[in-house]
């Protein structure tokens, strides 16, 4: 769950095809940008909300 991680963890890796795409501080690895190039759909973080991502079409 991003979320969680976003929310409870020190550092957080992203991974995509088992391997490390990005690896720090959670402000810093889960951004749009990442999120689109590992899980291929747009998202826009909305703040800190219990889910701070939000598909877009």
């Amino acid at each position: 769950d991003l979320a969680l991680a976003a929310r409870f963890c020190d550092r957080v890796m992203l991974m995509q095809a088992g391997r490390v795409v990005a690896d720090g501080l959670p402000q810093d690895v889960l951004t749009d940008m990442a999120m689109q190039a590992v899980y291929g759909v747009a998202v826009r973080r909305i703040g800190q909300a219990v889910i701070p991502w939000s598909l877009t079409e």
